[in-house]
């Protein structure tokens, strides 16, 4: 009896641990795994020369702000264009890492506040999105 009682909690753990293996969490920052790509995608940019840095906002996402991971060698480009301008936008996404460890310990800002970091490659005139 107890023979049959150690082969069914043995059976039951090595089961437990091959349907509840723990999945990969993707890393974080932008040399971290890229969790999706843009591909002209139609957004609105803003930057700032002074402090260096650059993001967008997207309608696909409202709740969301993507921040350059290249502002210093994008600005060129970014200068080409208004603030607030819609463009369109190819890049890389990547979890921003700041976002990650609020959102941790905050489920109501995981939701209402979503950062991401974007590693542009290429910024261009949207030309029949403009309003």
């Amino acid at each position: 009896m107890k023979y049959i009682y150690k082969i069914a909690l043995i059976s039951i753990i090595a089961s437990a641990a091959l349907i509840g293996s723990c999945k990969k969490q993707p890393k974080c920052g932008c040399d971290g795994d890229i969790i999706r790509t843009m591909t002209k995608e139609s957004v609105y940019i803003y930057y700032d020369e002074e402090n260096n840095s650059a993001g967008f906002s997207w309608d696909g996402n409202s709740y969301a702000r993507y921040y350059f991971c290249n502002p210093a060698s994008m600005m060129p480009e970014l200068k080409k264009f208004e603030q607030n301008e819609r463009v369109l936008i190819t890049c890389d996404l990547y979890y921003d890492c700041n976002y990650l460890m609020q959102a941790g310990n905050n489920s109501y800002y995981s939701y209402m506040y979503q950062a991401y970091a974007a590693d542009v490659k290429e910024i261009e005139s949207a030309i029949y999105g403009n309003n």
